[in-house]
C-alpha cells in the first residue's frame, strides 16, 4: 500500500493502472477497525492493481481536491487519468 500525500500523489495522477485509494482519519474509530482489512485486500492485490491511502487529518487539501468530506471513504480509479473516481 502506498501512503499518498502531496509529495507522493504524483504516482496517482501519472496513472497507467487501476487504483483503489482509502481515505481515512487515525483518530477515527471506524477507520481503525477498517485498516487491518484494507491491509489485507492491498496485500491480496499486490501487483494486479495499485493501492493507495490518504491520512485526511494530515492531508486535507488533498482528501479536499478529491471531493473527500467524510472518511473512511475508499474510492477506485480507472487507467484513464480523467477518470473522477468510484465510490465503494
Amino acid at each position: 500500500m502506498i501512503l499518498l500525500d502531496l509529495s507522493k500523489v504524483f504516482q496517482f495522477y501519472r496513472r497507467q493502472e487501476i487504483w483503489i485509494i482509502y481515505f481515512f482519519n487515525p483518530k477515527l474509530d471506524e477507520c481503525k477497525n477498517f485498516k487491518d482489512e484494507y491491509k489485507s485486500v492491498s496485500e491480496k492485490l499486490y501487483g494486479i492493481i495499485k493501492v493507495g491511502a490518504i491520512d485526511c487529518l494530515q492531508e486535507e487539501e488533498l482528501c479536499e481536491e478529491f471531493s473527500v468530506y467524510s472518511v473512511p471513504t475508499v474510492l477506485i480509479f480507472s487507467e484513464n487519468i480523467a477518470d473522477d473516481g468510484e465510490k465503494v
